[in-house]
């Protein structure tokens, strides 16, 4: 009797501690921008390294039991962080709570409604088989039929918020996630050949139809946000031809160096049309995981990735974890197009859904299966530890960063370079701090200096204005062809942007560094090229140019 108490109150704590991991994805820190997620890589591994603690034990003590719970507890916790996000999702549709970003009315706890609707995608399969299942269940009591029409809410809820987040990959990935539930739960591989051997014909019309509303729908989906579909295509384009020069063992470096130097490469070479110069960008994701840890680690680190995917997969689909394994399938599709690896919400829940589908054991004793779990929860415990300890210092230099930044906003440069210098170290992580830092020192005519963060910016971003205001910053100290080789490149990178043949433009008409040609080129360039998005600065841009153009024709008169 003892045992048994004992047995199942460890089974509850580990429930619990399982269900405040995946909690996660609520945490939210109000003294830190959306996008900012130390607070959430905190949680994350913290908690991460508690339950793989836990976990290593209960693998070796309590194999079975653990297995069960696991199962059990990421499913109906997903189950209740799914309704979670769905009512935070309406909400801020209508308009009873605020979004976490300013040009979108609907994010849940994410600050983009793409992550949000991906993640509601990945609850919707899981939440239907175990409504279906329950559902097949003749001995239900009271608490089986609360259990069964709680995940039919969520289901539905998550359906209902969907369509709202205009979000084609999330779309997508909850089609397939229930269409591989549906497939399993009704034994759809069965009933399809015994249906396609005795109906041949009409087989074959419904395939067609079936065929032709997948090609009608995902062409209505495609031209439903045209220039977002063909602006990922091209990613997809140039992120291969990156991957394409170190295919193996990749760059390991940052996705948007990789990128970046990438995409200058291919516009630098000339053979590009007006619409792809138009659609690039400066993207900090590939918007296919895939494509990114290929760039990133090589092909052998995607391989090792996609098989442990395939083999939790088949292991789930053994022991008939169908919920999961749409959930998985979800997953993976959506990752196909989108960028959830990015945020610690999905990284839990993938980590916890694949040791859910560790093949179940029927004994205590334990197995090689249950060698390997609390072997990987050994080693899961060690990582998540370094990482904890070192996004603890992260998490509390971003709140002094976000402090800092109103120094930078209202242009007290010199305050903010002092709260700068003392965040060096905790914060050399961040793009986003290395170009305030770096733009900051240039104000104050630090140039070497500013250069020198900047370059370290750089290596963890594709933004042009960094390329810009190391042009300029070249160009205040005299060095001339250093500021035109980054004018250039800043060009090369996103074509379709004015500002920096702008600044070439009154580069070349510098006493020490005077081209008069190639001055009215760049002058004619300015003045006729369409910005992507106009704005009063063009404009002002496009005047002063005007204006020296027609000084210089004076004075060569």
């Amino acid at each position: 009797m003892a045992r048994s108490i004992l047995k199942y109150g460890l089974i509850a704590i580990g429930a619990v501690l399982l269900f405040l991991w995946l909690g996660v994805v609520c945490i939210e820190d109000k003294n830190l921008p959306a996008n900012e997620l130390a607070t959430q890589w905190k949680w994350f591994y913290g908690w991460g390294f508690i339950v793989s603690c836990y976990g290593m034990l209960m693998y070796i003590f309590y194999p079975t039991a653990w297995q069960r719970c696991l199962v059990k507890t990421v499913i109906w916790s997903l189950i209740t962080l799914g309704i979670y996000e769905g009512m935070d999702g309406l909400l801020q549709i209508y308009g009873y709570s605020m979004s976490n970003h300013s040009l979108y009315a609907l994010t849940g706890t994410f600050y983009n409604p793409g992550p949000y609707s991906g993640y509601l995608a990945m609850v919707c399969p899981i939440a239907l088989y175990e409504y279906l299942q329950l559902g097949e269940n003749k001995n239900r009591n009271i608490l089986t039929n609360v259990a069964r029409y709680i995940a039919l809410f969520a289901f539905l809820l998550c359906l209902c918020v969907l369509p709202s987040g205009m979000s084609r990959s999330a779309w997508g990935a909850a089609a397939g996630g229930i269409l591989v539930v549906t497939f399993a739960h009704f034994n759809g591989k069965r009933r399809l050949l015994h249906y396609f051997r005795t109906n041949r014909k009409r087989a074959f019309i419904i395939t067609s139809i079936v065929l032709c509303s997948v090609i009608v729908a995902g062409s209505g989906a495609f031209y439903l946000k045209k220039d977002s579909a063909n602006g990922r295509l091209f990613m997809w384009k140039i992120t291969c031809r990156a991957i394409a020069e170190k295919p193996w063992l990749g760059y390991w470096e940052s996705f948007p160096k990789i990128y970046g130097e990438a995409q200058e490469k291919y516009f630098a070479a000339g053979d590009y049309t007006e619409e792809e110069a138009r659609i690039a960008g400066s993207p900090e994701y590939a918007f296919n995981e895939y494509l990114q840890i290929t760039a990133e680690w090589g092909l052998l680190c995607l391989a090792l990735f996609l098989s442990i995917l395939i083999l939790c997969l088949y292991g789930g689909i053994k022991g008939k974890k169908y919920g999961i394994c749409g959930a998985l399938c979800a997953f993976s599709i959506f990752a196909m197009s989108s960028y959830p690896l990015q945020f610690p919400a999905f990284w839990c829940a993938l980590l916890l859904m694949l040791m859910a589908c560790f093949p179940n054991h029927e004994t205590h004793r334990p197995s090689f299966t249950c060698i390997i779990g609390a072997y990987l929860c050994f080693n899961g415990a060690l990582l998540f530890y370094q990482f904890h300890e070192q996004w603890s210092e992260r998490s509390v230099a971003v709140e002094k960063w976000n402090n800092a930044r109103l120094l930078y906003n209202t242009k007290a440069y010199e305050a903010a370079q002092t709260a700068y210098e003392e965040l060096y170290k905790e914060m050399h992580w961040n793009f986003r701090y290395l170009f305030e830092y770096g733009h900051t020192l240039s104000k104050q005519k630090q140039y070497s200096e500013a250069i020198f963060i900047l370059q370290k910016a750089e290596n963890e971003s594709n933004d042009p204005m960094i390329l810009n205001i190391m042009g300029k910053d070249f160009q205040d100290m005299k060095l001339y062809d250093k500021a035109e080789e980054f004018f250039k490149r800043s060009i090369n990178r996103l074509p379709s942007r004015i500002y920096p043949y702008y600044l070439l433009a009154k580069l070349y008409l510098e006493p020490d560094y005077y081209h008069p040609e190639k001055f009215k080129r760049t002058a004619k360039t300015v003045l006729n090229k369409q910005p992507k998005v106009p704005s009063p600065a063009v404009e002002e841009m496009k005047k002063e140019i005007k204006k020296l153009l027609e000084s210089e024709k004076d004075t060569g008169t």
